[in-house]
Protein backbone atom coordinates (compact mmCIF):
# COMPACT_ATOMS: atom_id res chain seq x y z
CA UNK A 1 0.00 0.00 0.00
CA UNK A 2 1.48 3.11 -1.22
CA UNK A 3 1.11 6.09 1.04
CA UNK A 4 -0.49 9.39 0.54
CA UNK A 5 -0.18 12.99 1.46
CA UNK A 6 -3.97 13.29 3.18
CA UNK A 7 -3.16 9.81 4.79
CA UNK A 8 -2.79 8.98 8.64
CA UNK A 9 -0.99 11.16 10.36
CA UNK A 10 1.81 9.97 13.13
CA UNK A 11 1.46 13.41 15.32
CA UNK A 12 4.65 12.37 17.47
CA UNK A 13 6.38 12.11 14.30
CA UNK A 14 4.96 15.22 12.50
CA UNK A 15 6.09 17.56 15.74
CA UNK A 16 9.80 15.82 15.77
CA UNK A 17 10.08 17.21 11.98
CA UNK A 18 8.59 20.12 13.20
CA UNK A 19 11.82 20.39 15.26
CA UNK A 20 14.20 19.68 12.57
CA UNK A 21 12.73 22.11 10.43
CA UNK A 22 12.58 24.69 12.59
CA UNK A 23 16.35 24.49 12.86
CA UNK A 24 16.71 24.73 9.66
CA UNK A 25 14.82 28.27 9.67
CA UNK A 26 18.48 30.66 8.73
CA UNK A 27 18.95 30.62 12.55
CA UNK A 28 22.25 28.63 13.27
CA UNK A 29 21.24 27.64 16.85
CA UNK A 30 17.73 27.53 18.59
CA UNK A 31 17.06 27.06 22.24
CA UNK A 32 14.30 24.53 23.75
CA UNK A 33 12.48 27.63 25.16
CA UNK A 34 11.87 29.87 21.83
CA UNK A 35 11.20 26.16 19.79
CA UNK A 36 8.05 24.93 22.09
CA UNK A 37 6.92 29.25 21.24
CA UNK A 38 7.43 28.59 17.69
CA UNK A 39 6.01 25.36 17.80
CA UNK A 40 2.77 25.62 20.29
CA UNK A 41 4.36 22.85 22.18
CA UNK A 42 5.45 22.34 25.45
CA UNK A 43 9.23 22.65 26.60
CA UNK A 44 9.12 19.07 28.24
CA UNK A 45 8.20 17.25 24.51
CA UNK A 46 10.71 19.60 22.57
CA UNK A 47 13.74 18.60 25.43
CA UNK A 48 12.46 14.61 25.13
CA UNK A 49 12.67 15.64 21.13
CA UNK A 50 16.16 17.18 20.68
CA UNK A 51 17.77 14.40 23.43
CA UNK A 52 16.09 11.50 21.18
CA UNK A 53 17.27 13.28 17.74
CA UNK A 54 20.82 14.07 19.36
CA UNK A 55 21.80 10.92 20.93
CA UNK A 56 21.32 9.42 17.21
CA UNK A 57 23.39 13.01 15.93
CA UNK A 58 20.55 14.05 13.85
CA UNK A 59 20.98 17.52 15.98
CA UNK A 60 23.99 18.58 18.37
CA UNK A 61 23.83 20.69 21.26
CA UNK A 62 26.46 23.42 21.18
CA UNK A 63 28.03 22.96 24.79
CA UNK A 64 29.04 26.97 24.87
CA UNK A 65 25.54 27.65 24.73
CA UNK A 66 23.22 25.10 25.05
CA UNK A 67 21.68 25.42 22.19
CA UNK A 68 21.01 23.29 19.21
CA UNK A 69 21.44 23.17 15.61
CA UNK A 70 21.30 20.54 12.51
CA UNK A 71 23.80 17.28 13.59
CA UNK A 72 26.26 15.55 11.85
CA UNK A 73 24.35 12.24 11.13
CA UNK A 74 21.84 14.73 9.00
CA UNK A 75 24.61 16.43 7.40
CA UNK A 76 26.08 13.44 6.15
CA UNK A 77 23.01 12.07 4.73
CA UNK A 78 21.58 15.36 3.01
CA UNK A 79 24.09 18.09 3.66
CA UNK A 80 21.14 20.14 4.60
CA UNK A 81 22.94 22.56 6.72
CA UNK A 82 25.98 22.48 4.00
CA UNK A 83 25.62 26.28 2.58
CA UNK A 84 24.76 27.90 6.11
CA UNK A 85 27.93 26.72 7.51
CA UNK A 86 30.10 29.49 9.05
CA UNK A 87 32.94 27.63 10.40
CA UNK A 88 34.21 31.23 11.71
CA UNK A 89 31.27 31.44 13.84
CA UNK A 90 30.73 27.27 14.54
CA UNK A 91 35.01 27.18 15.97
CA UNK A 92 34.41 30.13 18.59
CA UNK A 93 33.17 28.85 21.05
CA UNK A 94 35.73 25.62 20.92
CA UNK A 95 38.92 28.32 20.63
CA UNK A 96 37.58 30.00 23.70
CA UNK A 97 37.77 26.83 25.51
CA UNK A 98 40.61 25.80 24.59
CA UNK A 99 42.28 29.63 25.27
CA UNK A 100 40.74 28.86 28.70
CA UNK A 101 42.25 25.37 28.91
CA UNK A 102 45.86 25.95 28.15
CA UNK A 103 45.92 29.48 28.80
CA UNK A 104 47.91 30.60 25.87
CA UNK A 105 47.39 31.51 22.36
CA UNK A 106 44.79 30.04 19.82
CA UNK A 107 44.67 29.80 16.05
CA UNK A 108 42.63 28.87 13.66
CA UNK A 109 44.19 28.22 10.28
CA UNK A 110 43.90 27.11 6.86
CA UNK A 111 46.13 26.18 3.99
CA UNK A 112 46.90 28.06 1.31
CA UNK A 113 49.73 27.22 -1.25
CA UNK A 114 52.56 26.56 1.05
CA UNK A 115 52.00 29.07 4.11
CA UNK A 116 49.29 28.11 6.99
CA UNK A 117 46.97 31.57 7.02
CA UNK A 118 45.67 32.37 10.48
CA UNK A 119 41.82 33.13 10.04
CA UNK A 120 40.51 33.32 13.96
CA UNK A 121 42.81 33.67 17.18
CA UNK A 122 41.80 33.89 20.85
CA UNK A 123 44.93 36.00 22.93
CA UNK A 124 46.40 33.47 26.12
CA UNK A 125 45.23 35.24 29.32
CA UNK A 126 49.42 35.30 30.42
CA UNK A 127 51.18 38.72 30.15
CA UNK A 128 53.41 37.63 28.30
CA UNK A 129 52.27 36.05 24.48
CA UNK A 130 53.15 35.35 21.14
CA UNK A 131 52.49 37.72 18.63
CA UNK A 132 50.07 37.10 16.30
CA UNK A 133 47.60 38.46 13.83
CA UNK A 134 44.51 37.10 12.00
CA UNK A 135 45.63 37.11 8.20
CA UNK A 136 49.37 35.94 8.87
CA UNK A 137 51.22 33.82 6.92
CA UNK A 138 53.75 31.02 8.28
CA UNK A 139 55.70 28.94 5.95
CA UNK A 140 52.93 25.67 6.81
CA UNK A 141 55.49 23.05 6.97
CA UNK A 142 57.49 24.27 10.14
CA UNK A 143 54.46 25.33 12.51
CA UNK A 144 52.27 23.05 13.86
CA UNK A 145 48.97 24.29 12.42
CA UNK A 146 50.48 23.76 9.11
CA UNK A 147 51.87 20.71 9.88
CA UNK A 148 48.99 19.30 10.83
CA UNK A 149 47.07 20.31 7.78
CA UNK A 150 49.87 19.33 5.51
CA UNK A 151 49.42 16.01 6.66
CA UNK A 152 46.11 15.10 5.48
CA UNK A 153 46.07 17.14 2.39
CA UNK A 154 45.71 15.81 -1.05
CA UNK A 155 49.39 13.70 -1.66
CA UNK A 156 49.49 16.37 -4.81
CA UNK A 157 49.60 19.47 -2.85
CA UNK A 158 52.17 17.72 -0.49
CA UNK A 159 54.22 16.68 -3.95
CA UNK A 160 54.16 20.29 -4.79
CA UNK A 161 55.25 21.76 -1.85
CA UNK A 162 58.47 19.22 -1.40
CA UNK A 163 59.10 20.10 -5.13
CA UNK A 164 59.74 23.85 -4.82
CA UNK A 165 61.76 22.95 -1.54
CA UNK A 166 61.43 23.50 1.83
CA UNK A 167 63.21 26.49 3.72
CA UNK A 168 65.35 25.33 6.83
CA UNK A 169 64.71 28.40 9.18
CA UNK A 170 66.29 26.83 12.84
CA UNK A 171 68.29 23.99 12.78
CA UNK A 172 65.04 21.91 13.81
CA UNK A 173 62.93 22.69 10.65
CA UNK A 174 62.43 19.38 8.77
CA UNK A 175 63.39 20.96 5.32
CA UNK A 176 64.59 17.12 3.67
CA UNK A 177 61.62 16.01 1.81
CA UNK A 178 62.36 12.34 3.33
CA UNK A 179 62.55 13.59 6.80
CA UNK A 180 59.38 16.20 6.08
CA UNK A 181 57.35 13.09 5.21
CA UNK A 182 58.21 10.89 7.85
CA UNK A 183 57.26 13.69 10.26
CA UNK A 184 53.93 13.51 8.53
CA UNK A 185 53.57 10.18 8.93
CA UNK A 186 54.32 10.90 13.02
CA UNK A 187 51.50 13.44 12.82
CA UNK A 188 49.26 11.00 11.03
CA UNK A 189 49.90 8.23 14.24
CA UNK A 190 49.96 10.61 16.76
CA UNK A 191 46.81 12.76 15.94
CA UNK A 192 48.70 16.06 16.32
CA UNK A 193 51.15 18.44 15.00
CA UNK A 194 54.02 19.95 17.33
CA UNK A 195 56.15 23.00 16.30
CA UNK A 196 59.47 22.96 18.86
CA UNK A 197 60.90 25.71 17.61
CA UNK A 198 61.57 25.05 13.55
CA UNK A 199 60.43 28.90 12.66
CA UNK A 200 61.31 30.38 15.43
CA UNK A 201 63.33 29.20 18.20
CA UNK A 202 61.70 30.68 20.95
CA UNK A 203 58.39 29.49 19.86
CA UNK A 204 56.54 26.34 20.44
CA UNK A 205 53.36 25.03 19.17
CA UNK A 206 50.43 22.27 18.84
CA UNK A 207 47.98 21.79 16.28
CA UNK A 208 45.24 18.86 15.11
CA UNK A 209 43.35 19.03 11.95
CA UNK A 210 39.41 20.00 11.80
CA UNK A 211 37.37 17.82 9.49
CA UNK A 212 33.96 17.68 7.48
CA UNK A 213 31.23 15.11 6.96
CA UNK A 214 33.29 14.25 3.87
CA UNK A 215 36.51 13.31 6.04
CA UNK A 216 38.05 16.54 4.00
CA UNK A 217 40.50 18.71 6.29
CA UNK A 218 38.93 22.10 6.61
CA UNK A 219 41.56 23.54 9.22
CA UNK A 220 44.20 23.15 12.27
CA UNK A 221 43.60 24.59 15.50
CA UNK A 222 46.56 25.19 17.23
CA UNK A 223 47.80 26.50 20.37
CA UNK A 224 51.24 28.03 20.78
CA UNK A 225 53.24 29.55 23.48
CA UNK A 226 56.85 31.18 24.51
CA UNK A 227 59.15 27.70 24.39
CA UNK A 228 59.96 28.80 28.34
CA UNK A 229 56.02 27.91 28.93
CA UNK A 230 55.45 24.76 26.64
CA UNK A 231 58.57 22.13 27.67
CA UNK A 232 58.90 18.51 26.44
CA UNK A 233 56.82 17.59 30.26
CA UNK A 234 53.75 19.69 29.19
CA UNK A 235 53.55 18.44 25.21
CA UNK A 236 51.50 15.75 26.54
CA UNK A 237 48.86 17.66 28.14
CA UNK A 238 48.60 20.55 25.28
CA UNK A 239 48.07 17.50 22.29
CA UNK A 240 45.07 16.60 25.00
CA UNK A 241 43.22 19.53 25.38
CA UNK A 242 44.02 20.40 21.41
CA UNK A 243 43.06 17.14 20.18
CA UNK A 244 39.83 17.23 22.59
CA UNK A 245 38.96 20.25 21.15
CA UNK A 246 39.56 19.45 17.64
CA UNK A 247 37.50 16.14 17.20
CA UNK A 248 34.98 18.04 19.07
CA UNK A 249 34.43 20.73 16.67
CA UNK A 250 34.65 18.23 13.90
CA UNK A 251 31.87 16.22 15.20
CA UNK A 252 30.10 19.30 15.68
CA UNK A 253 30.96 19.60 11.76
CA UNK A 254 29.78 16.23 10.49
CA UNK A 255 32.41 14.10 11.56
CA UNK A 256 30.84 10.65 13.03
CA UNK A 257 32.12 11.04 17.06
CA UNK A 258 35.17 9.04 18.00
CA UNK A 259 34.63 6.63 20.76
CA UNK A 260 38.21 7.60 21.86
CA UNK A 261 38.42 11.39 21.58
CA UNK A 262 41.86 12.38 22.92
CA UNK A 263 44.18 9.77 22.56
CA UNK A 264 47.03 9.63 24.94
CA UNK A 265 50.98 10.42 23.91
CA UNK A 266 54.12 10.62 25.83
CA UNK A 267 56.37 13.47 25.07
CA UNK A 268 58.88 11.24 23.94
CA UNK A 269 56.77 10.16 21.06
CA UNK A 270 56.13 13.74 20.54
CA UNK A 271 59.97 14.03 20.27
CA UNK A 272 60.82 11.27 18.15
Amino acid sequence: MSPRPDGPLLKSLDVSLQVLEALDDGVPERGISDLARDLGVSKAAVYRILSTFARRGYVAQNPATSRYAIGPRLRRFSHVASGKLDLLSVARPFLLELRDATLDTVHLAVLEGGDAVYIAKEDGLHPVQVTSRIGARCPAHCVATGKALLAHTDTAVLDQLLAAGLTRFTPLTHADPDDFRQELIRIQQRGCAINTGEWRTEVRGVAAPIFDGSGRVLAALGVCSPAPRMPDSRLSEVCASVMDAANRLSTHLGVAPRTDPVREMSHQEGMR
